[in-house]
C-alpha cells in the first residue's frame, strides 16, 4: 500500500528523502548518453531556482537516484517578486509569450513577474512548489520524457509511476543514502572508480578533491594541513541559491544565524568531513554487497591516494571515528539489501534509527513508522529489520516478512 506524500512528513519543514524514479517496465529508455546528460544539465538548472539542495544524484540506464533536501524556510524568506522571477524562469506563460512573439527560453519577463505579484495566492502556491520534491520531478523528468518520446516517434510515458521517496529521519540515514546512490554505478558493474562515471555526482567530489590536491590546498605543515583537510566539509552536490536578499541577512527572522550568510554552501551536516565521506564510500565499494554484482577492483587506486601517507592515514583515521560514518554503515548494508529484493525500492518510506522512527511517529500521530533501520542485526538476510513504534514513542526491533513492511 501507498501513502500519498504529504502524509509521510510536514512539507512545510525541511526534510531530506531519497528519491527512485524507474524508466516504464524497466527499460533502458536513458540508456543513450544525452538523456542521462540531459537528466544531469536538468538539475543543476532546476536547483538555481528552487529551494532544494541535490545532495547525491546518479542517473542509470534505466532509473534515477536523488538524494534531495528541501528548505521550505528559504522559500518563505523570498519575496513575491523572488517567488516569481524564479517559478517563471522555470516555467514561463506560454500563452502570452505566444502572443507577444517573445522566446521561451528567455528568463522572466518583468509584465510575467508583475503580473503574478499581482496575485498573493498565486504566490503562496508558488512558493510551496518551489520547495516541493514533487514539482522538482515533474520538471526533471518532463522535459527527458518529451524529448525521449519525439526522437523515438512514439507517445506513452516514459517513466513508471510516480517516483519512489524514502524519508532519512536522521543524519546517520542521510549519509548512508548518499553512499548508497554514490556506489550505484559500481555496484550495477557499469564503473570500477568512484570518478569513472561522469552521470553520478560522486565523480564530481573525487574530481574536485583531486584538483584541490593538485593545487597544494593541503601541502605544508603536517598540523596545518590536517587542520585544512578536517575543514572541507561535505556540501550538497548541487546546492540552491538562496539569492542576493537572503545571502545579504546577517541573521533570520527568530534570531537563527544565517547559513547561506553572503554565499555560504551550508554542508549536508555540521561538521561531516568531505574526505571521511570519500574514504569510507571508497572503502564500502570494494566489498561485495547482498544482490550486487560489481565492486572496485582492489587494483584501483584509493581516493585519498594523492595525499600524502601521513595526510591519508589522518584521513582514515578520522573515518575510523566518526561514529555518524559507523552508523550509516549498518543502514547502508540494510537498504542495499531491501532495495535488492523489493520490487519498488526499499520496504517502507522511512529510515534512521529506532529511536528516530519511534520519534516520527509519534509526531505524526501514527501507529507506527516501517522503514530500515541501524539499531540491531539482520537475521539471515532473509527478513529485513522494522521498527515499531507506539504512540507513547517506545521503539522496538521488530523482524517482518517483506510482505508486511511494505507500505
Amino acid at each position: 500500500m501507498t501513502f500519498a506524500r504529504k502524509l509521510l512528513f510536514d512539507h512545510t519543514k525541511p526534510v531530506v528523502c531519497h528519491c527512485v524514479s524507474r524508466c516504464v517496465r524497466r527499460l533502458f529508455l536513458t540508456q543513450d548518453e544525452k538523456w542521462r546528460r540531459g537528466l544531469m544539465d536538468r538539475m543543476r538548472v532546476l536547483t538555481m531556482h528552487v529551494a532544494i539542495d541535490v545532495l547525491e544524484a546518479a542517473v542509470l540506464g534505466n532509473h534515477l537516484h536523488v538524494v534531495a533536501a528541501t528548505h521550505p524556510d528559504l522559500a518563505a524568506l523570498w519575496d513575491g517578486r523572488e517567488v516569481a522571477r524564479r517559478y517563471r524562469s522555470l516555467c514561463p506563460d506560454h500563452a502570452w509569450r505566444i502572443r507577444r512573439k517573445i522566446a521561451i527560453d528567455l528568463p522572466a519577463q518583468p509584465e510575467e513577474i508583475e503580473k503574478a505579484v499581482a496575485d498573493p495566492l498565486l504566490i503562496a502556491k508558488w512558493r510551496e512548489e518551489l520547495s516541493s520534491l514533487s514539482f522538482f520531478h515533474k520538471l526533471l523528468k518532463q522535459k527527458i520524457a518529451r524529448a525521449i518520446n519525439l526522437a523515438a516517434d512514439a507517445t506513452g510515458h516514459c517513466w513508471e509511476g510516480r517516483f519512489k521517496s524514502i524519508v532519512a529521519l536522521d543524519d546517520d540515514a542521510v549519509i548512508a543514502h548518499m553512499v548508497y546512490v554514490a556506489l550505484n554505478p559500481v555496484r550495477a558493474s557499469i564503473a570500477d572508480a568512484l570518478d569513472e562515471y561522469e552521470f553520478a555526482t560522486v565523480a564530481e567530489r573525487v574530481e574536485d578533491l583531486k584538483r584541490r590536491i593538485a593545487n597544494g590546498e593541503f601541502a605544508g605543515e603536517a598540523a596545518a594541513a590536517r587542520e585544512r583537510l578536517r575543514d572541507a566539509q561535505l556540501l550538497p552536490a548541487m546546492p540552491c541559491h538562496p539569492g542576493p536578499a537572503v545571502s545579504a541577512m546577517p541573521v533570520l527572522p527568530g534570531g537563527v544565524e544565517n547559513p547561506w550568510l553572503n554565499g555560504r554552501i551550508p554542508p549536508v551536516i555540521e561538521g561531516s568531513s568531505l574526505a571521511a565521506f570519500l574514504h569510507d564510500i571508497d572503502a564500502e565499494g570494494r566489498e561485495p554487497a547482498f544482490g550486487k554484482s560489481g565492486c572496485i577492483p582492489e587494483s584501483t587506486p584509493r581516493v585519498l591516494a594523492q595525499l600524502d601517507a601521513e595526510l591519508a592515514v589522518f584521513a582514515v583515521e578520522q573515518t575510523a571515528a566518526s561514529p555518524l560514518m559507523r552508523a550509516a554503515r549498518s543502514i547502508t548494508a540494510k537498504l542495499d539489501r531491501a532495495m535488492s529484493r523489493a520490487r519498488n525500492g526499499a520496504w517502507g518510506n522511512f529510515s534512521g534509527s529506532a529511536r528516530s522512527l519511534a520519534e516520527h511517529a509519534r509526531a505524526t500521530g501514527r501507529k507506527f513508522a516501517v522503514g530500515i533501520f541501524g539499531d540491531a542485526e539482520d537475521d539471515s538476510g532473509r527478513r529485513v529489520k522494522a521498527a515499531a513504534a507506539n504512540r507513547d514513542g517506545q521503539a522496538a526491533a521488530t523482524a517482518q516478512t517483506p510482505r508486511l513492511l511494505a507500505t
